[in-house]
């Protein structure tokens, strides 16, 4: 994969709430090849995670440590398993992703988080890749 340095800008909505919040803002080492690319980003205050994301046309994976380490695999229109670490054990959740879709430098992202099939979450996740000078 090819790496560059690009301005990553990635904001996420809360589809019930509608609270929204930029997680990051800032230069990124971005790799990329073909439909491939991955990158990692530290979110900000007050969340201080540590998230790589690897995707491709068809879906992605996002891996983020913090207190804890979450594992998602979302693929537009299917139902995924996610998995939560924390310090009360290892949880196995659903996940469907309604929305999935790379263009250019722009990844978007519409996900569920289910409970025997009913929706206890749901998150949009927008993704703007800037090239820098």
């Amino acid at each position: 994969m090819d790496g560059m340095k690009v301005n990553i800008e990635v904001k996420q909505k809360n589809l019930q709430t509608n609270q929204e919040s930029i997680l990051c803002d800032q230069i990124c080492d971005l790799e990329l090849n073909d439909d491939n690319y991955s990158f990692s980003y530290k979110e900000k205050r007050p969340l201080n995670g540590h998230v790589t994301m690897h995707g491709n046309m068809q879906g992605c994976t996002i891996d983020r440590k913090a207190e804890g380490t979450t594992n998602l695999i979302l693929k537009h229109q299917k139902q995924t398993k996610g998995m939560v670490e924390s310090i009360y054990g290892i949880l196995e959740i659903d996940l469907y992703t309604r929305r999935y879709f790379k263009k250019d430098n722009v990844i978007a992202v519409e996900y569920d988080i289910l409970n025997d099939g009913d929706i206890l979450e749901s998150y949009r996740l927008m993704i703007k890749i800037r090239n820098i000078a």
